[in-house]
């Protein structure tokens, strides 16, 4: 990885260039090709199965992100989103079920490396309750936009985000140094994610705070920090109590499988 330093001085305003059209590969004008639109259905479907989520608990399947907006880049991933109810899988322990799909994601990202025209799949699971804030979203259930992307003339102060993306790795940077466990991977994660939301919810998709995490996600800074917390949880698992911690995330993980499936009266 290189240096804080370096990247910061590889970072540009050029890097969120606005462009005229959408991404060609996927669009031609503002439709989505129809050949995009089987392949990310067929993405999408494969990833509802190894979530083991029912087909008729998903309420829509999603793209957004800079692939459905103007600002698409070399570092922009394909963002595809599943759309379910979580209060109508286990309303009782809904954190504990976006926990579930976040490590559904990791463990369907290290077996299948999937892409889009060479463009890497990134693969969400959407409570229907969330807000979502995005200037582009696509729905490819009904074919259409949800929200149609516009362009805008930008302006953005490279100095506050060289400065917000520099507070953040390094913080990342020391927390790899120190002792830490798997409530400071946390506790950091959240942050960079109330950060983000914050930029996107004042200012959208080019707001200091969204930028700065691109700039995280583009120089493998947010994947860093996921590898800490595997260490984490591994480090965790290896102290006293790991059969109870274990077995109680098995059976956990047990009760959701059975909801997900309908095998559980709610």
């Amino acid at each position: 990885m290189k240096k804080i330093e370096q990247i910061l001085e590889d970072f540009s305003a050029d890097d969120f260039e606005i462009h005229d059209k959408l991404n060609p590969k996927f669009f031609k004008g503002e439709s989505l090709k129809k050949s995009i639109k089987n392949g990310l259905l067929k993405i999408a479907d494969l990833f509802i199965e190894f979530c083991k989520i029912k087909p008729s608990g998903v309420e829509d399947v999603l793209i957004t992100g800079s692939n459905t907006n103007y600002n698409y880049s070399d570092y922009s991933d394909m963002d595809i989103h599943i759309v379910v109810d979580f209060t109508k899988i286990l309303p009782e322990n809904k954190e504990l079920l976006r926990d579930y799909f976040d490590d559904k994601k990791v463990l369907f990202a290290e077996k299948y490396d999937l892409k889009a025209k060479e463009i890497p799949v990134e693969l969400y699971i959407q409570d229907s309750n969330e807000q979502h804030v995005s200037t582009g979203v696509y729905s490819l259930h009904k074919d259409d936009w949800i929200v149609k992307p516009v362009k805008d003339t930008v302006v953005i102060d490279t100095k506050k985000v060289d400065k917000k993306a520099e507070e953040v790795m390094k913080e990342i940077d020391a927390l790899a140094k120190s002792s830490f466990d798997v409530d400071k991977v946390n506790t950091l994660k959240e942050k960079i994610k109330k950060m983000r939301k914050a930029g996107l919810d004042k200012k959208g998709e080019y707001s200091v705070e969204n930028l700065a995490f691109k700039v995280l996600r583009n120089n493998g800074y947010l994947e860093k920090l996921g590898e800490l917390k595997i260490d984490a949880v591994n480090k965790e698992y290896s102290v006293n109590e790991t059969a109870l911690k274990e077995y109680m995330l098995k059976k956990a993980k047990e009760k959701i499988n059975k909801r997900l499936r309908g095998d559980e009266n709610t």
